[in-house]
């Protein structure tokens, strides 16, 4: 059953329950009725395994793998949300995906790829990603190395009021480039 109808269902059974209940009733039903629905729209990322699904190596004594092995997919499963949220286009979200490329933090470093994530956000105006754009024309990380380029994404975001980009502005000014 699809996210959609689950919520309209929720919504139909609830919501008789909440035109009939007293007023107390009726707000504790509408706050169940957002609680399921974000229930069923954050299942729809697809969740991280259990603890449970590692107990063969609790029982051989081995905790710690199994620890890692847990922390490991948590980071999986942000991994895919921050990309799911990048891909829907959203600036902070696409900003955090191309510091993960640029640091191959949770998947493998790629500066190519981070340069493409920043300049989608950038694109957007988000300031950090455009003072990191900025750094990526600077040095050549990803794509050609351009100082025109480096210093007009790196101004637009210190017009954004971003103070990192404020002090690289100065940096570019007191070296003449």
């Amino acid at each position: 059953m699809h996210a959609d109808k689950k919520i309209r269902n929720a919504e139909v059974h609830y919501g008789r329950m909440v035109t009939e209940a007293p007023l107390v009733e009726r707000v504790h039903c509408i706050g169940l009725i957002m609680l399921a629905a974000r229930s069923i729209a954050a299942s729809q990322i697809a969740p991280a395994p259990m603890l449970s699904d590692h107990i063969g190596e609790l029982v051989q004594g081995d905790a710690n793998g199994a620890i890692e092995t847990r922390q490991r997919d948590a980071n999986d499963a942000r991994t895919r949300a921050i990309r799911l949220a990048a891909k829907q286009g959203q600036p902070e979200a696409e900003h955090t995906l191309a510091r993960m490329y640029s640091a191959g933090v949770g998947v493998v470093r790629d500066d190519s790829v981070a340069a493409m994530w920043y300049q989608k956000a950038a694109d957007q105006g988000y300031a950090p990603a455009q003072n990191r754009l900025g750094y990526a024309y600077l040095k050549g990380l990803g794509l050609q190395q351009d100082d025109a380029l480096a210093v007009q994404w790196m101004m637009k975001s210190a017009k954004g009021g971003y103070a990192p980009a404020q002090y690289n502005v100065g940096v570019f000014y007191e070296l003449a480039i």
